[in-house]
């Protein structure tokens, strides 16, 4: 072997093994390691961003929870305000047993001005309120107020059995001294628990315009068992001049 052609050897070699180091330094900098949403089937994926280390493929592919309508906003003269949103899971195999949402409030120049989180629950095909009692910004102050659905945890609707819950009895709308007040009965029909039932009463006026929301929540109704509620309102010459006790609809969701 020539001298030349050792010298040829060598340089390839320490190329070699200066590339080696180089990409060992300096490659994580340029080359971007597998994530779920990089758009290629790497890693152990079984599909494109899905499957394997990712998100189970048959998730991916659900439709999202989706708002029906805008978010109500009801007030009273003495300041008082609720939010009602009204929301609906389109999928008829998986349900939620886990999603966060947000209210948020804006002015008149378009300015956040308050912020309200929660977290609940849907089956598969509900569509269901969300009661929002807890906002204090002062009704005037209000323009408008936008509901952000997020962090859905979905699970297939046979691992999260809905209790059959159903209104029993007639429901009686009257003006007391505290206020108005609905009243009834709901029984679970099924021999799934019902942990919570959410019993949202709606007052309408007498050309079907809604005036006001209540709620009230059941614990733990057991299969076949029946109970009463009552949904209270504030005590309030603005419902009570306006309400038409005839109108009054009751709706039911579960946990």
């Amino acid at each position: 072997m020539t001298r030349g052609t050792k010298k040829i050897i060598y340089g390839v070699f320490y190329l070699f093994i200066f590339g080696l180091i180089f990409y060992w330094l300096f490659g994580g900098l340029f080359i971007k390691a597998p994530t779920c949403s990089d758009g290629i089937q790497n890693q152990n994926e079984t599909g494109i961003d899905c499957g394997g280390v990712c998100t189970k493929c048959e998730i991916t592919e659900l439709s999202p929870l989706r708002q029906v309508g805008d978010v109500r906003v009801f007030s009273l003269e003495g300041g008082k305000v609720i939010l009602l949103a009204e929301i609906l899971n389109p999928n008829q195999f998986f349900s939620s047993d886990r999603f966060s949402y947000t209210f948020t409030a804006y002015n008149a120049r378009n300015q956040e001005i308050e912020r309200i989180p929660g977290n609940d629950a849907i089956f598969a095909l509900e569509k269901k309120f969300i009661f929002e009692p807890r906002i204090s910004s002062s009704a005037k102050d209000i323009s408008k107020v936008e509901l952000t659905l997020s962090d859905t945890s979905w699970k297939k609707a046979y691992e999260m059995l809905r209790p059959d819950v159903v209104i029993s009895s007639a429901v009686e709308t009257k003006n007391t001294d505290q206020g108005i007040r609905v009243s009834g009965s709901v029984k679970n029909q099924g021999s799934v628990l019902a942990s919570e039932v959410r019993i949202t009463a709606i007052l309408y006026d007498k050309y079907d315009t809604e005036i006001f929301p209540g709620q009230t929540i059941l614990s733990d109704l057991s299969g076949l068992e029946e109970k009463p509620f009552v949904v209270s309102f504030p005590e309030n010459k603005q419902i009570t001049d306006e309400v038409d006790f005839s109108r009054t609809k009751v709706f039911l969701s579960t946990q």
